[in-house]
């Protein structure tokens, strides 16, 4: 699960699946917003401070060597808030997978929840099923809310 603080997400819980992945961020790490779950907190940001966070951060290269310009970042911001999730492929780590979500009550957006793993653990004919769960788990944890 994170959170969004200023420009960045960071990391403030994690479970741990029955085979986790090698390379764990810490509790506490601080991220870009641009890569990976930080698109389901960039996508709902208002819409001149995320205009103004892509025209700082692109062009930039994914991990998979995937580049990135402007339009690009803007088109998959509004794709991951109109479909209220996100799916990284190798975008801050190869091999690895993520599907995200936004925890939100309406327009205010209180994190965005994860599940990542390798690629071949999750492969694409399983996101829908993925994105649904997590979806679910998003709106179950913003219920909880106070």
């Amino acid at each position: 699960m994170y959170v969004r603080v200023g420009l960045a997400r960071v990391l403030i819980a994690r479970v741990e699946g029955q085979n986790p992945l090698r390379y764990q961020l810490p509790i506490g790490e601080k991220l870009p917003l641009h890569p990976g779950a930080g698109k389901s907190l960039a996508a709902w940001m208002p819409e001149d401070e995320r205009d103004a966070y892509i025209d700082s951060v692109t062009p930039f290269t994914r991990i998979s060597g995937e580049r990135v310009g402007a339009d690009d970042l803007r088109g998959e911001l509004q794709r991951t808030k109109d479909e209220d999730h996100a799916v990284s492929l190798s975008e801050r780590v190869l091999d690895v997978t993520a599907v995200s979500a936004a925890i939100h009550r309406g327009d205010q957006v209180l994190g965005a929840l994860s599940v990542a793993g390798p690629s071949g653990d999750l492969p694409a004919a399983d996101h829908p099923r993925v994105i649904t769960e997590v979806r679910r788990a998003a709106d179950a944890i913003a219920a909880r809310c106070p």
